[in-house]
């Protein structure tokens, strides 16, 4: 389980996808698809859990569609 340290680091990772490595982008690619991956699989009735899991998928698609705007 992701600590609060995790989701500080997260969080300034997807501030700045402008400043993005390819080895970031990819590395946020897996991230996003694990993500997805285990909201699909948590328990559904779970619905605030499983928000706040789609929450990090969408806006970490949010910052992978600014990193390849910016290429």
């Amino acid at each position: 389980m992701p600590d609060d340290q995790d989701y500080a680091d997260l969080g300034e990772l997807l501030a700045q996808p402008e400043q993005w490595s390819d080895a970031d982008a990819a590395q946020a690619r897996l991230l996003r698809d694990g993500q997805a991956q285990a909201a699909t699989d948590y328990d559904q009735r779970d619905r605030v859990r499983v928000a706040a899991m789609w929450r990090v998928v969408q806006q970490t698609d949010e910052a992978l569609a600014a990193f390849d705007a910016a290429r």
